[in-house]
C-alpha cells in the first residue's frame, strides 16, 4: 500500500454522500495519511474513470448508483459474491488488474445482526427497487430465507431481479403488487424498505379514500406513505428495516414504530459496508462505534431534506 494512499467514491450524484465523511472519521481516528474523495460520474464517462483510476493515483474506491451493475462488466477479477448478487460497490487495483467485490450485503446483514440479533423468519417483504435491493436480496438468500416477496410501483424491475436470482437459488421468489401486500404481512418475519415508494404509497393511500390526494384532505384525512400498509396484520417479532442511511427516521420506519415493530435503521448498514472498503484501501479494519454512528447520523440529520 502506498504512504498516502487516495480512494473515492462515484456515482450520480455523489455530492451529498455520507461516505467521505465516515472515511475520513477512519482517516483522523487512526491517523493514517490518505484521502477519500467524491467524483461525479455519469454514465457515458463512467467507464473511462474507471479504467484510468490509477493513472488518477488512486488505489480503489466505492462505486455508487447508477453505476454498480455496469462496474461488473468493467472488473477484470470480480469477486464470487459481486458475480452472483450482479453488481460491484468497491474496486482496487491488484497486480496492476482492477478487482471488483460488493460489501453491501454485509453491511446489511452485520447491521441487523448488531440491533436485531436472531432476527427471524423464512419469509421477507422487499418493498421498492432502490439501489440496494441487490445486496438485501443476496443477503437474505445468503441466511437462508426461502421466499422472498418484492414489491413495487412497478413490476418489470422486479420482474427481471426475480428472473436474475431464482436461477441462483432454490428459494421462492414472487412479485407482489402493492395493493397485495397485507396479503403477505402475517407470514413475513422481516419488512425492509429499499427506497423509492413514497409517491407510489401516498397514492395508493388517497386511491382508498377519493380519486386524489386533495379529495383525502378533503375527507380530514392527511394521506401518508406507507399507510397502505396494515401493521396490524404482522406476527409478532416482525422486524421492519431501512436501507436508506439519511433523513432518519425514514417514514417507513416511523410507520412501523408506530405500530409496535422493532426497527433497524440503514445507517448502520453504511457504517458496515465502509469498513470492508476502508480496510482494503488503507490497511486498517476501522471500528464501527457509538462515536462514529452519532457522529454520521448528525452530519446525515443537516444534509437530508
Amino acid at each position: 500500500m502506498a504512504e498516502f494512499a487516495r480512494a473515492f467514491i462515484t456515482g450520480s450524484p455523489v455530492d451529498r454522500s455520507l461516505s467521505p465523511y465516515i472515511h475520513h472519521y477512519w482517516l483522523q481516528f487512526y491517523n493514517l495519511k490518505g484521502s477519500y474523495e467524491a467524483v461525479s460520474t455519469s454514465e457515458e464517462s463512467f467507464p473511462r474513470f474507471l479504467a484510468n483510476i490509477g493513472q488518477k493515483g488512486f488505489c480503489g474506491g466505492n462505486i455508487a448508483a447508477p453505476h454498480k451493475e455496469a462496474a461488473l462488466a468493467l472488473v477484470a477479477r470480480p469477486t464470487v459474491e459481486a458475480a452472483s448478487l450482479g453488481a460491484v460497490n468497491m474496486v482496487w487495483l491488484e497486480d496492476g488488474l482492477l478487482c471488483g467485490d460488493n460489501s453491501n450485503w454485509q453491511g446489511f446483514i452485520a447491521n441487523l445482526d448488531e440491533y436485531a440479533a436472531g432476527w427471524p423468519g423464512k419469509t421477507a417483504l422487499i418493498l421498492g427497487a432502490g439501489p440496494f435491493i441487490r445486496a438485501v436480496i443476496y443477503a437474505l438468500l445468503q441466511r437462508g430465507f426461502t421466499r422472498l416477496v418484492l414489491a413495487g410501483s412497478t413490476r418489470e424491475p422486479l420482474k427481471a431481479l426475480a428472473d436474475f436470482f431464482q436461477s441462483k437459488t432454490k428459494a421462492r421468489i414472487e412479485i407482489c403488487a402493492l395493493t397485495n401486500v397485507n396479503e403477505v404481512l402475517p407470514q413475513a418475519g422481516l419488512l425492509v424498505n429499499t427506497g423509492g415508494l413514497a409517491p407510489a404509497a401516498a397514492s395508493l393511500f388517497a386511491g382508498a379514500v377519493g380519486d386524489s390526494p386533495g379529495q383525502a384532505e378533503e375527507a380530514g384525512i392527511e394521506p401518508k406513505p406507507f399507510d397502505f400498509m396494515d401493521f396490524s396484520r404482522v406476527k409478532p417479532g416482525t422486524i421492519a428495516a431501512e436501507s436508506v442511511a439519511q433523513a432518519l427516521p425514514t417514514p417507513f420506519l416511523r410507520a412501523a414504530a408506530a405500530a409496535g415493530l422493532k426497527t433497524v435503521d440503514g445507517l448502520g448498514m453504511l457504517l458496515h459496508q465502509a469498513a470492508f472498503g476502508f480496510e482494503r484501501w488503507f490497511g486498517q479494519r476501522p471500528l464501527v462505534s457509538p462515536e462514529l454512528r452519532n457522529y454520521i447520523a448528525g452530519i446525515a440529520a443537516r444534509t437530508s431534506g
